[in-house]
């Protein structure tokens, strides 16, 4: 029978990152692993970007798990009844939280005759963590703006907790972001992993193999009101577009990747009083007739852990997804009045075709189920 592993974890926590390494530590095992993406918007940079590597990768669009069940029942029905991987990994809504209720417990309670639950994991993002990262400005201990409350409840809701990107802390960060972990959730078995290092994969892909899952054993309290709050800071733009180059110019796929996130660095990510940035996860994709690289920015870094070099080519497709703290149209404006012009004045002479873009603001969280016991 096929078993889902359920990653939960901020906006820019590495679930993505995670989880592509974790499918192919398993499949150097001989396991088969297909992969489910989830966003609030369509045109997804990760799909685009999983589906390039070669996984069996495919994706529930328009909301959360929790509020698109029909939609993911749907999915991990066809899979194991076409695919029947091994495993399949479910990466959830960067924003979004309550999964124990609204998506471990329902398929666990109806739906084990095709499926089976293999983890249900939560990252905490160790660079946020960090003594100078944006989570020592947050009372997550005694939570009160939304943003607190639904970082403090991923955390506490899963019986384990990944301390991810712990690469980029020092030993005594490491210590002083475990701590503070195991005083969110006392229960929860606390890993420190890194996608990039590989640090922590081998325990995690051995916890995966158990034949008892580590679950949560409560269901932690949510006021939805605060959760839909939560939801609402972040508008959302999903964007993408054809590059050319004029003459006989070439691009550089890693040059334009970075140029896009350099610019909305600069456009929107100026520094709040409490040390929260307004970008809480960018990324971009570039696709190329030679492959696809991914990089985005998350807690004020630019991130780029498998970005490689590639040949130098004439036509780029580029892909980005932005979650940050502001109306959609300022989003959009950042694009299209700064990104496409800068595109476009680095590499003269190149012209931009078949740019579409997506805008919203995420609804109240309205979950299919939820499980309260």
């Amino acid at each position: 029978m096929t078993g889902i592993l359920l990653l939960g974890g901020f906006l820019g926590s590495g679930k993505t990152t995670l989880m592509l390494k974790l499918a192919e530590g398993l499949q150097s095992q001989g396991f088969s692993v297909s992969l489910v993406t989830n966003d609030q918007g369509d045109d997804l940079v990760d799909t685009g970007h999983a589906s390039s590597l070669g996984f069996d990768t495919q994706e529930i669009t328009g909301g959360c798990f929790c509020c698109k069940f029909p939609d993911l029942l749907g999915t991990l029905r066809n899979i194991a009844e076409v695919q029947n991987p091994d495993y399949v990994i479910a990466e959830a809504v960067g924003s979004c939280t309550d999964l124990n209720a609204t998506v471990i417990q329902p398929l666990s309670l109806f739906y084990s005759d095709f499926i089976h639950i293999a983890g249900f994991w939560a990252l905490a993002d160790g660079f946020r963590f960090g003594f100078t990262g944006e989570y020592a400005k947050l009372e997550l201990e005694n939570p009160i703006s939304p943003l607190e409350v639904l970082v403090s409840h991923q955390i506490s809701e899963s019986a384990v907790v990944l301390l991810s990107k712990c690469d980029l802390l020092t030993p005594d960060e490491q210590q002083a972001a475990i701590s503070r972990i195991a005083g969110l959730n006392p229960q929860a078995e606390i890993i420190k992993c890194s996608a990039t290092t590989g640090k922590g994969l081998e325990k995690l892909i051995e916890i995966l193999k158990r034949e008892e899952p580590v679950l949560p054993k409560q269901i932690v309290p949510l006021d939805y009101d605060v959760y839909a709050e939560a939801e609402a800071e972040y508008g959302w733009y999903n964007g993408s577009w054809n590059l050319k180059a004029g003459g006989d110019q070439d691009f550089d796929p890693v040059d334009a990747a970075v140029t896009v996130l350099s610019v909305l660095q600069e456009k929107l990510n100026a520094v709040r009083a409490e040390g929260v940035f307004p970008i809480a996860h960018a990324k971009v994709q570039v696709l190329t007739e030679n492959g696809s690289l991914k990089a985005g920015i998350a807690g004020g870094l630019l991130q780029a852990p498998d970005i490689m070099e590639m040949p130098e080519t004439n036509f780029l497709k580029i892909v980005v997804n932005i979650r940050a703290s502001y109306e959609p149209g300022v989003l959009s404006s950042a694009v299209s009045e700064s990104v496409l012009p800068k595109l476009l004045e680095s590499f003269p002479g190149s012209s931009v075709t078949e740019y579409l873009e997506q805008t919203l603001t995420p609804s109240r969280p309205e979950p299919t189920y939820r499980i309260n016991k």
